[in-house]
């Protein structure tokens, strides 16, 4: 091989690898960076790897799936997203075809080597795979057996460091939001015209056409949980079109009788007011899928959205063939919208029921697995059996539909609250992928982006989720925080003086204010807010530190030491602590307590951009705590 096509063979090496999960990026682009043609490449290429350029990058990724599934905890769908293999399907059915055994069987293998060398370690048996281990400060002493394990995630962190663009490198080319085209519509929720007994139904039938149309990238599918809040309002149809920003509205009514149902549903067109088409469907419950892809897809042609056949195919497929099935499916998803423990617990019965009757229910997997997180998030029950739970479900329901968005974002809640970020970003962009106009989905990742500092992103994402879901008090001051962080500040503020209608009551709105006066140096003010927030939403631990911080800026040093003083020395008050003397102005006190919480692996969740720690952020204590959880 010459000196000259050994370079260009590199070269070409190293642009697979940086672009490994950049889907869009194909042998047009290589060929552009190479600065060759299509041909000339396919020549170089099948010379000296008896391969075409296809099949060359095909094994160049494949190559890196096998370093990836022995050394990292990225789930087999993860690893083919990541790698931009269209599905997990196919990527499965090209391993198979290179190393002669299936992905799922190849990290048995090596889980089950990595085993035998422990096994080893404990017994004694000396073994020429170990090697010294420097001595390690001010962590607790763990058995030799999660020695291996720690390598593991190690190797698989060096990986992605090499192969992948800094994950929060604000320079990077984040995939671009799909711009939304001119129509839009809100579904209104339908009227039950049964028994009270049946309202889970009706609402389940608005959900089912809304998760439908939400599908379709670049259509404005207005969330439920903003549509919701016109439940029997006297409002007329042209008003809330203007208040939700759309210029269609679908509205329906159900009514169910045992087995017997008659849905009707109307599309609006409000620019005059008109019907544009009534569907009707009167008749039992096995026939009610078909009815429901009927009418997205003829939404779909009114608002002028081509359908790809891949969509086409996403809006026919039935979660269920199971009517039973589906009617617990449904009370189990109305119970969770409360969050409230009783509920959550007795939509996991609903759930649990929906799978006995459909073992193969994928989306009733990852519902309980939503389950399992909120009632873990709420301290209803164990953290760790929450986080079990709910990684065991949303995987169970990805193996049954390796498509279901919910799924992918349940994992992703959990990789983001243990600070594993390239996980958590990977599993939280599969989610988008396949549910693109979710407005929480959206919303959750902006807050990973938040977390990283990348607020140009962060500010993207959330404004998305605010355009889908206008009228949700979290997402609206969430976005307007990640303005205040992003240094958007007039863009805050007129966002909050327009909110102050629909969202002055609300403790998340209060809490946003009393922050941008913080920003602003205007200690008495945010206090003010800091105030109504705590009448309104009493307990919450942040908010009470928050309020101690503004005490001590404004000079109130007596309400400071004596909250600090009753304040118990534990793990769960360090970040209290730091951020109080913080507001002291003590670094030294501040560094110490953030340092303790960072030994017991607490952080703030958005430390890296913080303004509580602003004084610190040139402190080389302060830069080792992000860098040892990875920011």
């Amino acid at each position: 091989m010459r000196a000259s096509e050994k370079v260009m063979l590199d070269k070409f090496n190293r642009i697979i690898e940086s672009n490994f999960h950049n889907a869009d990026f194909g042998i047009d682009e290589i060929c552009q960076e190479l600065g060759t043609s299509r041909s000339q490449l396919y020549r170089h290429v099948k010379e000296q790897t008896q391969l075409s350029t296809s099949l060359y990058i095909r094994q160049r990724k494949l190559i890196k799936a096998q370093e990836l599934l022995g050394s990292s905890e990225m789930k087999t769908a993860e690893i083919a997203y990541f790698l931009g293999i269209d599905s997990p399907q196919n990527f499965s059915k090209y391993f198979t075809q290179e190393f002669g055994i299936t992905p799922t069987a190849y990290r048995k293998q090596i889980l089950e080597r990595k085993s035998t060398i422990e096994e080893k370690v404990e017994t004694g048996i000396p073994d020429p795979v170990l090697i010294s281990v420097p001595e390690r400060h001010n962590f607790k002493p763990y058995p030799v057996k999660y020695f291996y394990i720690a390598i593991a995630f190690i190797l698989c962190l060096v990986a992605v460091v090499y192969f992948w663009k800094p994950l929060f490198d604000k320079t990077q080319n984040i995939s671009e939001l799909p711009v939304f085209s001119g129509n839009s519509i809100a579904i209104m929720p339908f009227k039950n015209l049964g028994s009270p007994e049946t309202a889970y139904f009706c609402d389940g039938i608005m959900e089912q056409i809304h998760g439908s149309l939400s599908l379709i990238h670049k259509l404005k599918v207005i969330s439920t949980t903003s549509s919701d809040k016109y439940k029997n309002s006297p409002k007329l149809v042209q008003q809330i079109a203007k208040e939700l920003d759309v210029n269609y509205i679908l509205e329906g009514s159900v009514f169910q009788a045992r087995n017997k149902i008659r849905i009707k549903v109307e599309l609006v067109r409000v620019s005059d007011d008109r019907s544009v088409w009534t569907k009707n469907y009167d008749g039992d419950t096995k026939g009610i899928f078909k009815y429901l892809t009927t009418v997205s897809k003829e939404v779909a042609k009114e608002l002028d959205q081509k359908l790809s056949e891949a969509t086409m195919e996403k809006l026919g497929k039935l979660p269920t063939i199971n009517p039973a099935a589906y009617n617990e499916y449904l009370k189990g998803c109305q119970l969770i919208v409360s969050r409230k423990k009783n509920e959550l617990e007795e939509s996991i019965v609903k759930l649990n029921k929906a799978i006995k009757l459909d073992p193969e229910f994928a989306a009733a997997y990852a519902s309980r697995g939503h389950a399992y997180y909120l009632l873990g998030e709420s301290e209803y029950i164990d953290e760790v059996k929450s986080l079990k739970m709910t990684e065991q479900n949303s995987l169970t329901a990805i193996r049954l539909d390796a498509e279901n968005g919910l799924a992918y974002a349940n994992l992703a809640n959990i990789y983001r609250n243990q600070f594993k970020w390239q996980q958590a970003k990977t599993a939280y962009e599969i989610a988008l992928k396949y549910s693109p106009n979710d407005a929480q989905i959206n919303y959750w990742y902006s807050l990973l982006l938040r977390s990283s500092g990348a607020m140009k992103e962060a500010i993207r994402y959330s404004s998305k989720a605010v355009e889908l879901d206008p009228l949700h008090h979290v997402i609206f001051g969430g976005n307007v925080l990640n303005q205040i962080y992003g240094g958007e500040l007039d863009q805050a503020k007129k966002n909050m003086d327009e909110g102050l209608v629909l969202f002055g009551e609300s403790w998340i709105y209060n809490w946003v204010f009393g922050y941008y006066y913080i920003v602003k140096e205007d200690y008495k003010q945010a206090l003010k807010y800091y105030v109504i927030t705590n009448r309104i939403n009493p307990g919450i631990k942040s908010i009470q530190y928050q309020t101690v911080f503004c005490q001590a800026r404004d000079g109130q040093i007596d309400k400071v030491h004596s909250y600090l003083n009753q304040l118990p020395e534990l793990p769960e008050n360090y970040v209290s602590r730091s951020v109080i003397y913080a507001g002291l102005g003590d670094k030294e006190q501040s560094l110490f307590y953030l340092r303790k919480g960072a030994d017991a692996g607490i952080i703030p969740s958005d430390l890296k951009v913080s303004l509580f720690f602003i004084t610190l952020r040139d402190e080389p204590q302060y830069k080792a705590v992000l860098k040892k959880f990875g920011l």
